[in-house]
């Protein structure tokens, strides 16, 4: 299967983040999700110059390039909580200026579609990413949602919804199938991935790759390859759009040669 693969760097084994890299790019990866909050324990405090241009420095010494800069803060935080929010984004966006990281990626909250205050939790993510929108457009940096079941954006509809709010080339998309999924409705699974492509390839950043099971109506991320996930679908995405990352997701060490030989690459 032809694409550009890399990890997300918390999956991987090592006690310093350098050996974390060395583990990665080993295994024959080129590229990386890192949410530097899990990778690193970034706080505010630790922003600099200094710090990204080490990082930065790390990453190219492993031959890594850092595919999704992970920040997943609530986008539908409200009030205080919001403005909590936006100054970690605002971190986050620095630290990818400075470090040369052109694409960040976010969720945007739990929430019930049905649930009283659904409007609510949208308006506020339309707000809280139109300020971040506005800040990364100026450093020229990608902002990408990934939609998730469960959140203020979870499916295709939401997801074009979001983008007829800001037409810019700086709003991109993160494909998750599994975190996509309503396991109550697996039996329409093929049809509602296929859909989600047809209508949204085109704004892609990264695609997620993971497997799943269900258990007692609950979904259970798994390594790829492990569970109920079928990939044709992807492969076409692959052949299509070669210069997309497709990131491993949930899927400890010892799972990768496996992964690698399911894929091919």
């Amino acid at each position: 299967m032809t694409a550009i693969w890399g990890r997300r760097a918390h999956d991987a084994g090592g006690s310093t983040f350098g050996e974390v890299l060395a583990t990665i790019a080993g295994q024959g990866f080129r590229s990386l999700q890192l949410a530097p909050t899990k990778s690193l324990g970034f706080t505010h405090e630790m922003l600099s110059p200094d710090f990204a241009a080490d990082l930065r420095a790390e990453l190219d010494s492993a031959g890594l390039r850092v595919a999704i800069l992970g920040s997943y803060f609530d986008l539908n935080a409200r009030g205080a909580a919001g403005e909590a929010v936006l100054t970690r984004y605002f971190d986050h966006l620095q630290l990818a200026d400075w470090g040369g990281f052109p694409v960040i990626g976010t969720e945007t909250g739990k929430i019930a579609a049905d649930a009283p205050d659904f409007e609510e939790a949208f308006a506020a993510v339309v707000h809280n990413l139109g300020v971040i929108l506005e800040a990364a457009e100026k450093l020229g940096i990608v902002v990408a949602v990934e939609p998730v079941f469960g959140h203020t954006i979870h499916d295709a509809a939401q997801m074009e919804r979001l983008l007829a709010h800001y037409p810019t080339p700086h709003l991109r998309v993160i494909f998750d199938p599994v975190n996509l999924l309503d396991p109550a409705e697996e039996a329409d699974r093929a049809e509602m991935w296929q859909d989600f492509v047809d209508r949204l390839s085109d704004r892609f950043a990264a695609v997620h790759v993971k497997d799943y099971r269900i258990d007692d109506g609950v979904k259970i991320d798994l390594p790829a390859g492990t569970g109920r996930m079928e990939y044709g679908f992807l492969e076409v995405l692959a052949r299509s759009q070669p210069q997309l990352d497709f990131l491993i997701e949930a899927a400890p060490d010892e799972h990768i040669p496996a992964i690698r030989e399911l894929f091919a690459f």
